[in-house]
């Protein structure tokens, strides 16, 4: 990873961060639809509720984050872990070393994937439109 891409990761995730903080000091958007699946369908997608999720958890509400979205969470600790591992080779200059072979981190995100979708089923299990 380059210097400069590392710089670009590290600041994108803190503006992530940062507007899912101030993104609950303006309640209004909370109903604006942001999920293109849900508009279609009316069901909600494996995603939904992560917005919800993100700001709940920037104010440190992690019940409350969870119950948007389980996932969200993990989604939040790996973003955490990128921003970290990013700003870590910027201001170092050299990469960290990697913590899991890349067979391990195929394993991940296919737990990963396969979770999200466990969740989504038992969100459509239990949705009423």
């Amino acid at each position: 990873m380059r210097r400069f891409s590392s710089l670009l990761i590290s600041f994108s995730s803190a503006l992530l961060f940062a507007a899912a903080f101030f993104l609950s000091f303006f309640p209004s958007l909370s109903q604006i639809p942001f999920c293109g699946f849900r508009l279609l369908t009316g069901y909600p997608c494996p995603g939904c509720g992560l917005t919800h999720a993100f700001v709940a958890l920037s104010h440190l509400r992690l019940r409350e984050s969870i119950g948007y979205n389980a996932m969200g969470v993990v989604i939040a600790a790996w973003l955490l872990y990128i921003f970290m591992r990013a700003t870590a080779h910027a201001v170092l200059g050299r990469e960290s070393p990697k913590l899991l072979s890349q067979r391990g981190r195929d394993l991940i995100i296919y737990a990963f994937i396969v979770a999200l979708m466990i969740q989504w089923v038992a969100v459509l299990l239990t949705y009423s439109a």
